[in-house]
């Protein structure tokens, strides 16, 4: 078995992923295999949720409402229904 990542796609796209077996000693059979892969979706909170942005410590910028620390603990519950949203970016210190 074999695995590994492609990265840097789109959300709910289609691509075309060829794959090429080279091994130094010789391979049987089929070396090469192409095939139509789908990313997954961006989540989106379940019917009736809630979306909360959580920011790192900190954080200057503009923040979307409703925000969080990511240390805040205010008495929120959240519910199987309520996505969190982290921005990527504002974690690896692009913003």
């Amino acid at each position: 078995m074999f695995a590994g990542s492609i990265l840097d796609l789109e959300p709910n796209t289609a691509y075309e992923a060829r794959f090429v077996l080279r091994d130094p000693d010789g391979a049987k059979g089929a070396t090469t295999k192409t095939v139509t892969v789908r990313t997954r979706p961006e989540p989106m909170p379940a019917q009736g949720g809630s979306v909360y942005h959580v920011y790192p410590p900190g954080f200057k910028g503009t923040k979307a409402e409703p925000s969080f620390d990511c240390r805040q603990t205010d008495g929120t519950e959240l519910d199987i229904a309520t996505l969190l949203e982290l921005g990527n970016d504002y974690w690896n210190g692009k913003k």
